[in-house]
């Protein structure tokens, strides 16, 4: 076979050599796109695999600081109002939550699939300020127990708008990454839910060890952790699309430095000052301007200790023999009352309600 293509170039006038030496360059040529092909395969590969692990490492983070945030406004609610208002807190989550996936949902031209990790990066980064703003907000609200007026409307309607920004936040997130993500949903909606139940143990020994409102800073750290992982996805995935204005706001193309570590390092310095840090100012319809003696949090509820001082015990049914008068211990300056000793209705040694001191 190779001498009668040798003998046919002879008779057309070519040179055998040169063609043995063409047939080899050519073979070559080959040889070297195949392994070219290989190793952009393999290194597209690579590409595609760290992608998926940055995002689905963020997703996983987004969904935990969903969870810790409900626990945790719980903790913090109940401090500030009463125990009932752990239930407002998770309707104000499950609506924020909701009205993110709607505008997802009604905005799709606005979230392509193109897009999906830059989207991704800017909203966490947005759920991050927006936990800082919230929290900054509900230490400085008045929660009032009932509605009796325009102004305790004007309140709820305040305390809406602070709990409110970021679940809408967590929603979009979530919707855009079980929606719009190349990898199979299986394995999104399971990082999801893992993400939140390990937000549920997360969040109960965070509170074992800061204050609630150190621990909402540190859920705003992680948020900014996210937006870092998102942001590394979208590089890595070499995007073809010109990048929005909104990806070139100064933090937000540095969530890491200029967020989560000053975000964290704020949550650190807050817990070790404390009862002198940054804690709730008006409590149960009372102002706190004065630093206890003593305070704890644990995962269920807050312990405080007041200093001492004099006054009258508060009692909701003291004795006919208690004397007059004010008496020392470690009571906290709660509204006096006195016991009503000169009712012809009670009885020596009975227990019944005082009256209000005028």
């Amino acid at each position: 076979m190779r001498s009668c293509a040798i003998t046919a170039a002879t008779r057309r006038g070519l040179d055998p050599t040169a063609v043995r030496s063409e047939r080899c360059q050519t073979a070559t040529m080959a040889a070297i796109k195949s392994e070219y092909t290989t190793i952009l395969t393999g290194i597209r590969l690579l590409s595609d695999s760290r992608t998926k692990i940055l995002f689905l490492t963020g997703v996983f983070i987004v969904c935990m600081c969903s969870l810790m945030l409900q626990i945790m406004e719980t903790r913090l609610l109940s401090v500030i109002a009463w125990y009932y208002m752990a239930f407002f807190a998770i309707s104000m989550a499950m609506f924020g939550m909701t009205a993110g996936s709607l505008i997802v949902y009604f905005r799709s031209q606005l979230f392509t699939r193109e897009r999906l990790y830059e989207h991704l990066a800017w909203i966490a980064a947005a759920l991050a300020i927006s936990v800082v703003l919230s929290t900054a907000s509900l230490v400085s609200s008045v929660v009032p127990s009932t509605v009796t007026s325009v102004v305790m409307v004007l309140l709820w309607l305040k305390l809406i708008v602070s709990i409110l920004p970021p679940y809408v936040f967590v929603g979009m997130a979530v919707s855009l990454a079980l929606t719009r993500s190349p990898w199979p949903v299986g394995q999104v909606y399971g990082v999801d839910l893992v993400g939140a139940a390990s937000g549920c143990l997360l969040g109960l020994a965070v509170l074992s060890w800061m204050d609630g409102v150190s621990a909402l800073i540190a859920v705003a750290a992680l948020a900014a952790l996210a937006a870092a992982g998102f942001r590394a996805a979208w590089r890595t995935s070499s995007p073809a699309l010109p990048p929005l204005r909104l990806s070139n706001w100064f933090v937000i193309r540095h969530p890491l430095a200029l967020l989560a570590v000053p975000l964290l390092a704020i949550a650190v310095l807050n817990t070790a000052i404390q009862p002198h840090g940054l804690v709730p100012t008006v409590v149960k319809d009372q102002l706190e301007l004065q630093p206890p003696a003593a305070q704890q949090w644990n995962s269920f509820s807050r312990v405080r200790v007041a200093l001492e001082t004099i006054d009258t015990p508060y009692l909701w049914g003291p004795s006919a023999k208690l004397p007059p008068g004010s008496v020392g211990g470690r009571l906290p300056p709660l509204r006096c009352y006195e016991p009503r000793l000169r009712d012809p209705q009670s009885r020596p040694g009975g227990d019944h309600r005082g009256r209000r001191r005028p």
